[in-house]
Parts: C-alpha cells; structure tokens; sequence
C-alpha cells in the first residue's frame, strides 16, 4: 500500500524537482529526480515519489506541461501531496487513484 504525506517548501523557486509521467503520458505524475541540497531535497522530496496534489489541484487530469507550470508558477510557497509505494508494488499509486493506466 501507498503511504501518503504533504511537504510544505518555502522561499520560491527553483525547487530542484524533475518531473515524469502526467496525462499525456498515460503515466502518474512522479518526481524522477531530486538535486541534492534543494529545497525539495531538505523538505524531504525524494525520487519515486508520486505527486497527488500540486498545491491545491490534483494530479489526475494533468499533463505534464501543465504540472511544470503550476511548480513554476506557485511564487514563494509549494505544497504537494506525495505518496511512496513499495517497490513490489510500482504502480499500486496510479490503481488507487486512477483505477486504469489510459
């Protein structure tokens, strides 16, 4: 099962987020990298992660593009709802919430 938790990260961007997946992609919206020392990195953002929400918006619907824009945007506050799932259950995140890959 997924385990699910907000991160809360201040003082504006760059967040040192990297983005994969979205809408488009028929895949969830995941962080594929996190630079070290970053203010994802320090408010405990880690790679694998999936992103739920994006401030204030889901993730469901989105694509992509439209993920990057809403973290450049968001000015001098992020907050994302991330969940982890354990590594024999790789796409246990997108069933729970999506019920089908596309």
């Amino acid at each position: 099962m997924a385990s699910s938790r907000q991160v809360f990260l201040t003082g504006g961007g760059p967040w040192g987020v990297k983005l994969t997946g979205g809408k488009d992609f028929c895949s969830p919206l995941m962080v594929s990298k996190v630079t070290a020392g970053s203010k994802a990195a320090l408010g405990g953002v880690k790679d694998g992660d999936y992103i739920q929400m994006i401030n204030d918006t889901t993730t469901e619907d989105l694509k992509h593009h439209d993920a990057q824009a809403l973290i450049r945007g968001t000015g001098q506050s992020l907050r994302l709802s991330l969940s982890r799932c354990s590594t024999d259950q790789a796409y246990c995140y997108w069933f729970t919430i999506y019920g089908q890959l596309c």
